[in-house]
């Protein structure tokens, strides 16, 4: 067992190239957006309290990196919002809004899981957090 989270804890498991992480999920506000570099991949977890859904996207599009973040103020239809256009971003990483409205952002090899089960699979794995 692994005591670094609570067992049942929910989780987005990442994989990147040559690493595995674990974002917690447990205790984030209603919506949020965790921004991550590994492997060269700069990522966002999109986090929608109301539906319990966490999913990963990477930030690049069209050669820029998005600072993508949780907008209180945006409908929940999109929650989300990025800093370089003012696109609104749903949680599917639709760009339903501004100017890249239609585009998608690339999903990240991902699971939503409870703890136990990530670090039973993922022994080495690095938990987001804090104290990285």
């Amino acid at each position: 067992m692994d005591h670094r989270l609570v067992a049942e804890e929910w989780v987005l498991g990442v994989e990147f190239c040559t690493q595995q992480k674990a974002f917690p999920l447990d205790g984030l506000p209603e919506r949020a957006c965790l921004l991550d570099e590994r492997d060269g991949q700069p990522i966002a977890i999109f986090w929608y309290a109301k539906t319990r859904t966490a999913v990963a996207f990477d930030r690049r599009l069209d050669g820029q990196t998005l600072t993508l973040y949780a907008d209180e103020v945006s409908p929940e239809s999109a929650p989300f919002k990025d800093k370089q256009t003012g696109t609104r971003w749903t949680l599917a990483g639709r760009g339903i809004d501004g100017p890249l409205r239609g585009r998608e952002l690339d999903w990240v090899n991902s699971i939503q899981c409870r703890w136990y089960a990530w670090s039973a699979e993922y022994p080495e794995t690095t938990v987001y957090g804090p104290k990285e």
